[in-house]
């Protein structure tokens, strides 16, 4: 390396690379991910999931595995390496979605200011600075689940069409084995033939408005293509949607997006079905980013994009609306914030030349000198602390169940002293467990079943309606023939159970707590 580019080279740059490492490596902590192993496991055993066989309470419902080749990928992962193998692998994808987002925003600036080269080390930089702010704001949304891979489907198809919208790519057609893939992986994949949607939308507008062809992007299109590129992605998003058919489910995985995405039950109560609560920190750090964001645009007027301006108020409410849609709005953003920022000649400078000359590797005063090597030492110490971390939780299964809070134990215990013919009336967010670890029973509800209802039964309001005590709890959790209840120590449901003379505390300890139909 010449001495000219190692001085462009900065210890910021380095810390940067190591602490979004550091944030990225999460814990193996959601819930759900030991169902996604055992249906993995079942599906290479040859038992595919068009139907339930892993609740007593529904047995035969006709389910929508919308993320099934994902859960056969994660069985095999984990199987040949372990849980540490796997949150590397879901680390992998994710630093490949902000990476993209990164790209998009370098290819979208390229064609904005053409006098500035983005091929310099000050709009990388800011790329960098702005994965860890998204990151951060994220923290609560990302991790070993299956939407990450959405994440990454999400920004692959926004980079894909500005490379049509600058003419970077003749044609979309890419998007449609993108879809036939992403529909047998995630079922927000319908979230990328929104973007495509909306697209197309832009698209019909600015060929009509001549003030709106006359904006970027749209007025790198010339006026006698506008309508060629309107048929073509229209040709393509009705290509992408027949794709998404290509599943085991075929037509039926769009009832199954349609009907979680309106299901009111399951987002009045499930924690990632809930809108951005602005009391908590995730809800504060999501506001925030927006907000600045939003008066940065309205202060700089550097709006820059018309196809972010025109497409933003849905990402605003389906972001805001859900948690779960939380991160598309963020990493919508990303690239947007890049352009808006690398456009001011003095932030460039300040990632830049500013920066280099502080931190980078050139001749420098000792304390200096200090100073900056202290910046990546502190990243290696947050990577040191979070990676001993995650391979102590990811190799060491009862010090992952203390901290998440498993019943370990308590499975063991119904393991010894249930029969066949017990049903068990579990937690809500112990069921996956279960379904892993405890294999020979069925459970009563686990977090597939959020929004699964028959004409006179929906399962989450039913488990409700019992553990949140209704006036005729106890009838309902009689008609339901449990003859085992396994459950939350220290809840207020238990507490109850404690009281009714027909259930027996057969087990009990810090976590959970089993009672016994008399």
């Amino acid at each position: 390396m010449s001495s000219t580019k190692l001085r462009k080279f900065t210890t910021i740059d380095i810390a940067a690379v190591l602490f979004i490492f550091a944030l990225v490596l999460r814990i193996p902590a959601d819930p759900d991910m030991w169902w996604h192993l055992k249906v993995g496991q079942d599906i290479l055993a040859g038992i595919f999931p068009y139907h339930d066989i892993y609740t007593w309470s529904m047995p035969g419902y006709a389910w929508v595995d919308h993320e099934w080749l994902t859960e056969v990928l994660m069985y095999i992962i984990q199987h040949a390496t372990g849980l540490i193998g796997l949150g590397l692998a879901f680390t992998v994808v994710t630093l490949a979605a902000y990476g993209i987002a990164v790209r998009t925003g370098v290819l979208i600036y390229r064609h904005i200011n053409t006098a500035v080269s983005t091929e310099g080390s000050s709009i990388l930089r800011l790329g960098l600075v702005l994965v860890i702010v998204t990151i951060i704001v994220n923290l609560g949304v990302i991790g070993l689940r299956p939407q990450v891979i959405s994440l990454l489907g999400f920004t692959l198809v926004s980079y894909l069409i500005w490379q049509y919208l600058t003419g970077e790519r003749r044609s979309l057609w890419l998007l449609v084995p993108l879809f036939m893939l992403w529909a047998n992986m995630h079922g927000a994949f319908s979230m990328g033939l929104l973007l495509i949607g909306l697209t197309l939308l832009a698209l019909i507008g600015a060929m009509w408005i001549q003030s709106l062809r006359n904006v970027f992007p749209f007025s790198l299109i010339n006026a006698h293509d506008m309508a060629g590129r309107v048929r073509h992605t229209a040709a393509v998003l009705a290509g992408s949607v027949l794709a998404g058919l290509l599943n085991p489910y075929t037509y039926r995985i769009y009832e199954e997006v349609l009907r979680t995405g309106t299901d009111r039950e399951a987002h009045t109560v499930i924690n990632e079905w809930l809108s951005v609560n602005f009391q908590n920190l995730q809800g504060l750090l999501i506001g925030a980013l927006v907000f600045l964001f939003l008066w940065w645009l309205i202060w700089s007027r550097r709006s820059l994009s018309a196809w972010h301006m025109l497409i933003l108020p849905v990402f605003l409410y389906l972001g805001f609306s859900s948690i779960r849609f939380s991160a598309p709005l963020v990493i919508f953003l990303l690239p947007w914030m890049l352009i808006s920022l690398a456009d001011v000649a003095l932030i460039r400078k300040w990632f830049g030349q500013i920066l280099e000359s502080l931190f980078g590797f050139g001749r420098m005063p000792w304390f200096q000198l200090a100073v900056s090597a202290l910046i990546p030492i502190i990243s290696v110490i947050v990577l040191i602390v979070n990676g001993s971390q995650f391979i102590t939780y990811s190799t060491n299964m009862k010090q992952l169940s203390d901290l998440e809070q498993y019943p370990a134990a308590a499975v063991d215990y119904l393991r010894m002293h249930t029969s066949a013919d017990d049903r068990i009336f579990n937690d809500y967010n112990w069921g996956g467990y279960l379904i892993w670890f405890l294999p020979e029973h069925k459970v009563y509800i686990d977090g597939r079943m959020a929004s699964w209802q028959t004409s006179n039964v929906h399962i989450l309001d039913r488990y409700l309606h019992v553990t949140d005590l209704a006036p005729d709890w106890m009838d309902e959790l009689r008609a339901t023939g449990a003859t085992v209840v396994l459950t939350d120590a220290r809840g207020h449901f238990a507490a109850a159970l404690s009281q009714v003379n027909s259930f027996q505390q057969v087990y009990r300890d810090d976590v959970a707590v089993i009672y016994r139909r008399k």
